[in-house]
């Protein structure tokens, strides 16, 4: 069995595109600022863009839209697997 590492890291993005799927849409972000976050492992790599899931209902609800900078703490899941936390999510500008 893997062993899983909990990890987050925080992260400001300005939103490229946001492809809407049922339940989580995925955003395609230009990593503005990437930061360890306590004590967590940060296991985000270095490329300059990233998708990051998140949850149509915060999307929604902060109407995200391409261009937006957004704030928030994100884990890997997987290879190539990205989550946001909801509740950390904030628009920047």
């Amino acid at each position: 069995m893997p062993n899983i590492v909990e990890n987050w890291t925080d992260i400001t993005g300005k939103i490229l595109s946001i492809q809407r799927r049922p339940a989580v849409d995925i955003l395609s972000l230009e990593i503005l600022q990437k930061k360890s976050y306590k004590d967590f492992p940060d296991l985000i790599g270095t490329d300059a863009q990233l998708e990051v899931r998140l949850t149509e209902g915060k999307v929604r609800e902060l109407k995200l839209k391409n261009g937006n900078v957004i704030q928030g703490l994100v884990r890997a899941a997987g290879p190539d697997l990205y989550f946001f936390n909801p509740e950390s999510v904030s628009i920047k500008n």
